[in-house]
């Protein structure tokens, strides 16, 4: 699962302009960290990449098979204009805040989203209750019923999106 992953995000950065010629980071948690950095901000991070990898492993409902399937189409997409457009979309759509955030939507269950969103709430109302902050996490974490912006809201904090950040 971990060679999906890390082939889909290969993906996306070569083929859907999510990197830039001349970029200094190949990832947008590099990007938000240059940015705290450049302004002197604190960081904290939520979860470290070695426990992202553990609940990603233990999240996997797919068989081997299933996996080497998939690995399978996304190289066989590789050089196919067709399904660069089709893998794209979300890509266009997310840098152009143009979101669905699906806030009625039930959220999936398991580890990957809403479990780590239920390990995330208290410590981010701890820290929300220390200081003000900015979050940042991945869009599937916003969305649904479980998201953080419709838990966070419903703690009785205000969530407004910052669209430009330099």
């Amino acid at each position: 699962m971990e060679v999906l992953v890390k082939l889909q995000q290969d993906y996306y950065r070569s083929h859907c302009g999510n990197v830039k010629p001349g970029d200094t980071w190949d990832h947008f948690d590099s990007y938000l960290i240059k940015i705290a950095e450049k302004r002197n901000i604190a960081l904290m991070g939520l979860e470290t990449s070695a426990k992202q990898i553990e609940m990603l492993n233990a999240s996997v409902e797919m068989d081997w098979d299933e996996v080497d399937k998939e690995v399978k189409d996304w190289l066989k997409a590789w050089d196919d204009p067709d399904e660069e457009r089709e893998r794209c979309s979300f890509s266009y759509a997310y840098r152009s805040m143009q979101l669905d955030y699906q806030f009625d939507e039930t959220c999936p269950e398991g580890l990957m989203v809403k479990g780590r969103n239920e390990q995330w709430m208290p410590v981010l109302t701890d820290f929300l209750k220390a200081k003000n902050c900015f979050v940042a996490v991945g869009l599937f974490h916003l969305t649904c019923d479980c998201g953080l912006i419709v838990k966070l809201r419903e703690a009785g904090y205000s969530v407004e999106p910052i669209t430009d950040l330099l």
